[in-house]
């Protein structure tokens, strides 16, 4: 890889995000000195501190080193956030976190962006487990824990680089690869991009910053892949597609198929209680993630009863597609929702869960985790299976049944 043009001292602020923790573990191994805070104290940022990086709960200015030349933010932080007011006020440098990740793509000769509204993180996986199975050593970052490289991140020892491009904000604008990948472009974000249009456009500004792009519209599907659901066939072929233009060893990337484990939170099954009750896992919180979700468990488990507890995920995504929502759950045979996670936005499109609930057929709205379980544990649990679902911290309830 080519020599990255960045201070030794960097310093992130909520080091502990999916992105900003691989980054800086990439970073850290590269040798650079690297500090962080965050809001709260995580397993992931326990596992910087394991690294050697000195990682703060909380912000203020005390956190960041006098020797820090650079400060890394993420879109979440605003400008009154006490770490960022300190960088203007001193003048040190601030550099948003998809801009850095741009120029550490750039440093490699084989940069891989998987991009599109759904299936980025399946499919990095994917592509990452096919480059290492041929004996390529890549490296990966990727938005979930991913068990064979134990983490969210690993810094391989070649010229590959395979990463996520989220299109939130306009991040991957700031990615100039060598191939992009582009598995879909459906209508998301309403919060940032106010039609599909600018949402369109952006991932075309997306694909002319590339040398190469594959649109996974154009991929031909293989049916007889032993994968569960037909999306995630999807993204196996268009990992495949990718290995075709790096000219690697095709027979080899479609036989690593054995060996494949998808990343936590992707169709996970996560167990089964003493009490026989499937307990699975998975992040889809738009409507063309839940169908496809369901879709798959309902064919591989025929003779299951399934419930669902869902949790919506920000207020704009859930007024936007109210509609979709009532007929995304078509498959289960009742679903549980949640109170709408707010994320970073405030409720000024007054939506509500029972908004969902009002629309959707065989639904029940449940105000917290005690609300749920109270109606839960009155129910027959002979041949039943739970998926949790959702871009939150909705999993920890099933985890709670797996353990009693």
């Amino acid at each position: 890889m080519k020599k990255i043009n960045l201070p030794k001292n960097i310093h992130f602020i909520g080091i502990g995000g999916v992105s900003m923790s691989g980054i800086a573990t990439i970073l850290n191994d590269m040798g650079h000195l690297i500090t962080g805070s965050d809001r709260d104290e995580t397993e992931t940022t326990k596992k910087l501190k394991s690294l050697g990086i000195e990682v703060k709960k909380g912000h203020s200015s005390e956190n960041i080193p006098k020797e820090t030349k650079l400060i890394v933010y993420t879109a979440a932080i605003k400008e009154t956030n006490e770490e960022f007011k300190y960088a203007k006020d001193k003048n040190i440098p601030l550099m948003k976190r998809a801009e850095l990740l741009g120029i550490i793509i750039s440093a490699f000769e084989n940069s891989i962006c998987i991009a599109g509204t759904h299936g980025k993180t399946t499919t990095t996986a994917m592509l990452a487990h096919m480059l290492t199975y041929i004996g390529v050593s890549p490296t990966i970052s990727i938005g979930a824990h991913l068990e064979s490289i134990g983490g969210n991140f690993l810094l391989g020892n070649s010229n590959y680089f395979v990463t996520e491009a989220c299109e939130y904000a306009g991040s991957f604008l700031s990615f100039f690869p060598k191939i992009a990948l582009i598995l879909n472009t459906d209508y998301d974000h309403t919060d940032y991009y106010k039609t599909p249009e600018e949402l369109q456009n952006a991932f075309l500004k997306f694909a002319n910053g590339a040398k190469q792009v594959i649109w996974g519209s154009n991929v031909y599907i293989s049916k007889d892949l032993e994968l569960l659901g037909e999306h995630n066939k999807h993204n196996w072929c268009c990992a495949l597609e990718v290995i075709k233009i790096l000219g690697l060893d095709l027979e080899l990337a479609k036989e690593s198929i054995k060996t494949y484990k998808a990343p936590k939170r992707r169709l996970e099954l996560k167990g089964e209680t003493k009490d026989g009750l499937i307990i699975i896992d998975d992040y889809a919180h738009h409507p063309n993630e839940i169908i496809p979700t369901l879709k798959a468990i309902k064919e591989k488990y025929v003779d299951k009863k399934i419930y669902v507890l869902y949790q919506p995920h920000t207020y704009s995504r859930t007024s936007s597609f109210l509609k979709e929502f009532s007929t995304a759950f078509e498959k289960a045979d009742h679903t549980f929702i949640l109170p709408i996670y707010a994320a970073r936005e405030e409720n000024i499109y007054n939506i509500y869960s029972e908004n969902i609930v009002n629309i959707t057929p065989n639904s029940t709205y449940v105000s917290s985790e005690e609300d749920f379980l109270e109606i839960w544990n009155k129910k027959v649990l002979e041949n039943s299976l739970l998926i949790t679902m959702g871009a939150t911290d909705v999993y920890k309830i099933g985890d709670g049944l797996l353990s009693t």
